[in-house]
């Protein structure tokens, strides 16, 4: 598979996934997320 030019090999894909996942708007989206996931479990609302 190529993408952008590379290859995805095991040392690339470490770096992509990586890079991607200490994006500061993936980390935002992701906390938000869990905490929107949270307010529907039952017996922990007002």
């Amino acid at each position: 598979m190529i993408m952008a030019g590379l290859k995805l090999n095991k040392e690339n894909l470490k770096n992509l996934i990586k890079t991607a996942l200490l994006n500061p708007i993936i980390i935002v989206t992701l906390l938000g997320l869990v905490f929107w996931l949270s307010q529907l479990t039952p017996g922990t609302g007002a």
